[in-house]
């Protein structure tokens, strides 16, 4: 008898030929996918290809039409060689579909190609961004809106405010040895807030709410940055200096001359590519992604440890991205047109700082239409989410879909 483990594996693979499938149900079955041989993975992907006649999205497999009642044989000693030929026909006629499908778990995650210069009227003004500055476990400034010049200085390190609300990281040369000490400044943004960073060597970073960036205190010759959370990082043309180098929870980017959007989180980290070249690693798999051209992707997802292996990572490669849809978290008003319930929910948690206790109840397939604000209050985020039949209970500051598990 079919395992329930199985059965949801193969509705995960459903939605995934079916480009129904969100960026959380990737991630679990790319977890699902690293516990299966080649194999048995194949032959779930044959199983559930045989039972979607007339069901998959227009133009999938236009040049190719399977013999579905030979599919739902289960393979014998004779047609093992037949199953293994059509697996690497089905698998090379869908590998350039499953590319694009890939691209759509992410969609909503990225967008256009934006640093304030193609739209400035329409993006968060940063003048008005409010940060905190942390040394250790210690905040050591809360910056305000109105604040400007010279913010904190830290051995050779100064943190400098401009007019225009960029905050600068600059090198002094008068300060003595004494004062150089190891360590990090993080810069973090609360809810609600932005920020627009200039690191040493020229480039660009736009925190979004609930992010930071580590920056070491003394001068290296590389500069190395730890991200949590999202921004996009612009690194200015002709740049001289050594690749930037930035660190996760779990994996790295190498950039020299790359504009990208990161997301980085405890147990994953994608990043797109806007222009320019830049390469991913994980700390617990061997090899590497390559981002070379406008649109492509890379993600770094961690696996649970199991007793036949340690822990691991997955890591998946995705093109043709479109970065229309990535860019609302830097508007001032973020219209979302068919937006997936779970990414409206996160994006909307992330900017006004609630935590979901559980997502069990979140309905598959809904989606959500709305225009948020930046400055709006959380009720004008919430109404949508009514608007589309969905309900929110909010205790304690937790928050869930499950009226039965209300805190």
């Amino acid at each position: 008898m079919e395992g329930s483990n199985t059965i949801y594996i193969k509705g995960l693979i459903v939605k995934l030929l079916k480009k129904e499938l969100t960026a959380e149900e990737a991630e679990e079955l790319a977890i699902e996918r690293a516990e299966l041989t080649e194999d048995q993975y194949d032959e779930l992907v044959v199983e559930v290809l045989s039972n979607l006649e007339g069901e998959l999205p227009d133009g999938f497999l236009d040049s190719w039409s399977p013999d579905y009642k030979a599919i739902e044989k289960r393979p014998n000693q004779k047609s093992q060689k037949k199953m293994r030929k059509f697996k690497r026909i089905m698998l090379r006629n869908i590998a350039a579909s499953i590319v694009a499908l890939v691209s759509v778990l992410f969609v909503f995650y990225f967008g256009v190609r934006y640093f304030g210069e193609d739209s400035t009227s329409e993006v968060i003004a940063i003048d008005q961004s409010s940060f905190r500055i942390f040394r250790g476990d210690s905040v050591v400034l809360e910056v305000l809106p109105d604040a400007v010049g010279v913010l904190y200085t830290a051995g050779n390190l100064q943190l400098i405010r401009m007019q225009d609300g960029l905050l600068v990281f600059d090198r002094v040369t008068e300060y003595t040895a004494d004062e150089l000490s190891a360590g990090n400044l993080v810069v973090y943004t609360p809810p609600q807030q932005q920020c627009l960073l200039e690191l040493e060597d020229g480039s660009l970073v736009r925190l979004n709410a609930q992010s930071y960036i580590k920056y070491p205190i003394e001068e290296r010759d590389r500069l190395i940055v730890y991200i949590n959370g999202e921004g996009y990082i612009k690194r200015k043309d002709g740049t001289l200096y050594e690749p930037l180098e930035i660190r996760t929870s779990n994996g790295y980017i190498v950039a020299q001359d790359a504009d990208f959007l990161v997301r980085a989180f405890k147990d994953r980290l994608i990043a797109v590519l806007d222009q320019g070249n830049l390469d991913m690693f994980s700390y617990n798999t061997d090899g590497k992604l390559t981002l070379h051209r406008h649109e492509n992707l890379g993600s770094i997802v961690a696996l649970p440890a199991s007793e036949s292996k340690g822990k691991r990572d997955t890591l998946v490669f995705a093109d043709r991205m479109n970065f229309e849809k990535a860019s609302l978290w830097t508007k001032e008003v973020r219209d979302y047109k068919d937006y997936p319930l779970r990414a409206y929910v996160e994006e909307m948690s992330r900017w006004y700082g609630f935590v979901i206790k559980d997502w069990d109840c979140f309905p598959n397939n809904k989606v959500v239409n709305a225009k948020v604000r930046y400055d709006d209050p959380i009720e004008v985020a919430l109404a949508a989410l009514h608007d589309s039949g969905v309900v929110l209970y909010e205790e304690n500051g937790l928050w869930t879909l499950c009226p039965e598990n209300k805190i």
